[in-house]
């Protein structure tokens, strides 16, 4: 292998070198994605709740995102400002918060920016533990990994981590003992292996296949709603943070009833703020292939 490696030209190697760094996160998806979940039976559509499925969606985050809208459309909390210079406050109304995470925001009643909310560790650390027998349900229904399969997943990641690191560093060591240059190759390896860390390694939460399909289903049968709180209609019969939950506050830029809230977070920035599992370019697109909890990145609004 060494000797193979000294004969390849350094610009044909690093082309090379790409493919495999290519084939290695392809190869290793497709290895995931096979664990066996789709053969179980897909929930009903409707069964979990606004925040399970913004869970599903983009982890804490995403969980907080939606409790947040829902104590802003209880008129529970204020949102002052927009983008940077947004105030959140919690206010006296005549509804109550419900369930314990909106309880929990609530009960600070202090005006904050927006980014501070979701960097509260103990409002994370108390949506985790809200999560535990939920994350339970979720791994006998074959929508999340369980610890097994977590571990499993890894194994994969490690092994292409392995395969890519071994002959990039390989190549790196022959160049800097025959006096090459190298630099190029070291920043192509720093790339390659950011890229198959990023793509391969498990989420919190981390889909199964079957979850992944179920949330496609799950956008599908809910797109009315989506329309219609991004178009200034109030839904009726269902909670509107329901579209928060699935389709992130990207649906809401251009609604007059919600705006203020979207404008108001559109800088909070990280995971689980774009729209939902259509709404990102890298962990979400096409079809969730890859995963709504692998991670919509940027700053469509709502994470710490």
């Amino acid at each position: 292998m060494i000797e193979t490696l000294q004969q390849i030209p350094g610009p044909t190697f690093l082309l090379y070198f790409a493919i495999l760094a290519v084939v290695c996160i392809v190869v290793g998806r497709l290895w995931i994605e096979s664990d066996g979940s789709t053969l179980h039976i897909l929930p009903r559509l409707t069964q979990f709740d606004p925040l399970t499925l913004a869970m599903l969606r983009g982890g804490v985050n995403a969980v907080i995102q939606t409790a947040l809208f829902s104590l802003q459309n209880k008129g529970l909390i204020k949102v002052e400002g927009s983008g940077k210079t947004a105030r959140v406050q919690c206010v006296e109304s005549n509804e109550k918060p419900s369930g314990s995470i909106e309880k929990k925001i609530y009960s600070d009643k202090t005006s904050r920016k927006p980014r501070d909310i979701f960097q509260e560790e103990g409002l994370k650390s108390h949506v985790e533990k809200y999560f535990v027998p939920i994350f339970k349900d979720l791994e006998r229904k074959r929508l999340i990994r369980d610890e097994d399969g977590i571990k499993g997943v890894w194994r994969i990641a490690i092994t292409m981590l392995l395969l890519v690191g071994s002959v990039g560093g390989t190549k790196l060591y022959l160049g800097w003992v025959n006096d090459r240059p190298i630099f190029f190759l070291i920043v192509l390896l720093l790339v390659a292996l950011y890229f198959i860390f990023s793509k391969l390694t498990p989420k919190k939460p981390d889909l199964t296949s079957l979850g992944k399909r179920y949330f496609q289903e799950v956008e599908k049968h809910f797109e009315w709603l989506k329309d219609d709180v991004g178009s200034n209609r109030t839904p009726e019969g269902i909670d509107p943070a329901m579209a928060v939950a699935i389709f992130g506050i990207a649906i809401l830029a251009d609604s007059e009833l919600y705006g203020s809230y979207a404008n108001a977070f559109q800088y909070s920035g990280g995971r689980g703020g774009c729209g939902g599992c259509s709404g990102c370019s890298s962990g979400c697109s096409s079809g969730c292939s890859s995963g709504c909890s692998s991670g919509c990145g940027g700053g469509c609004g709502g994470c710490g």
